[in-house]
């Protein structure tokens, strides 16, 4: 049976009731330092899996922190999100120069809802992010993609679900969460406290 569509626009638009235009980028989200929570992926400040153990405490705490979000603060289905670039002056096969939109191909399905901020790494005036979502995101797919974020020095991809009340941004040693209260982040640190950061900002 196939499952029922998911109205991409109207999550997007709760999202940015919720977020306002906030990238969902693991270092714009710990600009909402109120409402932010990083989790660690080992212990010790340990950043890689050094082996197959170690994939496999990745991929579970992973799991069960995006379980916690759908249980605690919405379950709906998930929806991935990337960010992509534009503009970037590009030059055409006749030496024109053309403008280049970097559209990411990290998950599948993702398609173009709007342009919203400017993009955190561009110091150049006039880049600005574009937002993509799916909703053919599996736990499946997640995980290969979680995988893959080890080796990146920043995530590029996001996970929300049909209730936008919670962002969850990848990164290679863990993942930053954000969620709409500070209230709720402090529930959610209660609850994973174990992987929590030794030091005092967080990181």
């Amino acid at each position: 049976m196939p499952r029922p569509c998911i109205d991409l626009d109207e999550v997007l638009g709760t999202y940015l009731r919720q977020f306002g235009a906030l990238p969902p980028t693991s270092p714009r989200i710990r600009e909402r330092s109120d409402e932010w929570v990083r989790f660690h992926s080992f212990r010790n400040l340990q950043r890689y899996p050094h082996d197959a153990a170690d994939r496999r405490q990745l991929l579970r705490r992973h799991d069960r922190a995006i379980r916690t979000l759908r249980r605690q603060f919405g379950g709906g289905r998930l929806i991935g999100l990337a960010v992509g670039i534009a503009p970037w002056q590009g030059i055409d096969a006749d030496g024109r120069p053309v403008t280049v939109h970097h559209v990411p191909d990290v998950l599948p399905g993702l398609r173009h809802m709007f342009n919203t901020f400017d993009h955190p790494y561009d110091g150049s005036s006039g880049a600005f992010g574009e937002l993509y979502a799916t909703d053919q995101l599996t736990m499946r797919g997640l995980r290969r993609e979680l995988l893959r974020q080890t080796l990146v020095f920043d995530s590029d991809i996001a996970v929300i679900d049909e209730t936008a009340r919670w962002v969850y941004a990848p990164y290679d040693g863990g993942a930053d969460v954000l969620l709409t209260s500070s209230r709720d982040r402090d529930l959610l640190r209660r609850q994973h406290a174990d992987w929590l950061s030794p030091l005092r900002s967080g990181l």
